[in-house]
């Protein structure tokens, strides 16, 4: 039997991506605002796996998200993080300045809990924001697009299966049932990681590709109805009445279902020289975007 791992405030972990690079993250805290969770800071900086970075050069690396997690769960259970060492450095100045989010709803305690009481909460009723081991502070309802702060965290505790997607993308895809934080707090998408989307306009109904790397928009392809198809990028960000989206990836709360596979986007993309030249506007859709983005 493997000898068991004692954890502790300080731990350093390395997690593998799987795909020749790794990433590690450092038990910093346990938040008494949230039952004394652990509270865990994840490095931006990735590294080949053949890399060996020295401890004081891993926490001395730009911080990129501060997360609740069982650290004991992901590292006996499945997770795949490993402790690889140890500091007294945890960073505490920067984790006092990030503020967490959560959003709720308005419960009272009148009655039983029931299935039908459940469906009628409405998540973004309530939201509330605190500091790590700090009182949590109502700020009242918000609506969806209506984003927090930059320097806000999602506060929501993470099995550890949703903490290996943060620390190998910085974001997740699926949303927590109830919480639909990804409305309110931007998801933060690490440099190196090629996210694709898709939306669709209602209105015309246009199909809209988009390769992001990072937060940077890569390329976009617009597919018409009649499936004529063209690409846009920085480059050639005006074509056939349509311009390209210049927002970035956290500027919009993405629906699980609207990401879509790297095939798919290139299967799409392809299509990109047989465009068609007929004059199309798309101010209907950017003007949807900038609704969805208000919670309009």
């Amino acid at each position: 039997m493997a000898k068991r791992v004692k954890i502790k405030i300080g731990d350093v972990f390395c997690q593998e991506h799987g795909d020749g690079y790794k990433s590690y993250f450092q038990y910093i805290a346990d938040d008494s605002e949230k039952d004394g969770c652990p509270v865990i800071r994840i490095f931006k900086t990735r590294y080949a796996v053949s890399e060996n970075p020295g401890i004081e050069d891993v926490i001395s690396s730009e911080v990129g998200l501060y997360v609740h997690t069982d650290v004991v769960s992901g590292s006996e259970f499945g997770g795949g993080w490993y402790k690889v060492g140890e500091s007294a450095d945890l960073g505490l100045d920067g984790l006092a300045l990030a503020r967490f989010v959560e959003l709720g709803d308005k419960r009272d305690d009148e009655g039983e809990w029931s299935i039908d009481k459940l469906s009628r909460l409405d998540p973004y009723e309530e939201c509330f924001v605190w500091r790590c081991d700090e009182p949590r502070e109502n700020i009242g309802p918000v609506n969806p697009g209506d984003w927090i702060a930059g320097d806000a965290f999602d506060g929501s505790v993470y099995l550890w299966p949703k903490t290996v997607e943060l620390i190998k993308t910085g974001y997740i895809t699926q949303r927590i049932e109830m919480a639909l934080i990804d409305d309110v707090v931007k998801r933060r998408a690490w440099p190196w990681v090629d996210s694709y989307t898709s939306l669709i306009d209602p209105l015309t109904k246009f199909q809209y590709y988009f390769h992001f790397q990072g937060d940077n928009l890569v390329c976009e392809v617009i597919e018409k109805p009649d499936g004529n198809t063209m690409c846009l990028s920085p480059d050639k960000p005006i074509a056939d009445g349509c311009s390209l989206f210049d927002g970035k990836f956290g500027d919009i709360g993405w629906h699980s279902h609207e990401f879509i596979g790297k095939e798919k986007f290139e299967s799409v993309s392809d299509k990109c020289e047989h465009a068609s030249t007929a004059p199309a506007g798309n101010g209907g859709f950017l003007r949807g975007l900038r609704d969805r983005l208000c919670g309009r």
